[in-house]
C-alpha cells in the first residue's frame, strides 16, 4: 500500500508540454518530435526532418497533416 502524495505522483501526472519541429512539403505539414539526444546539433536535426520529407515522404513524421 502506497500513501496518497505517492499514489497522486504515479497517477496523476500533468501532460508534458511536447514540441514539434515542423517540414511543409507538396500540401502536407509534417511534424517531428523534437529530440536534439540522437544529434549533434539542432541543424542536424533539422535536415534530418527534411531529408525524410524529401527522400521517405516523411515515413518517420510523428503526425501529418494538409495545409
Amino acid at each position: 500500500m502506497i500513501g496518497p502524495q505517492a499514489y497522486e505522483n504515479l497517477f496523476y501526472v500533468k501532460p508534458v508540454a511536447v514540441k514539434y519541429h515542423t517540414v511543409e512539403h507538396d500540401g502536407v505539414r509534417f511534424f517531428y518530435h523534437i529530440d536534439w539526444e540522437l544529434f549533434d546539433t539542432a541543424d542536424d536535426f533539422k535536415a534530418w526532418c527534411a531529408e525524410d520529407v524529401a527522400e521517405r515522404g516523411g515515413m518517420y513524421a510523428d503526425k501529418r497533416e494538409s495545409v
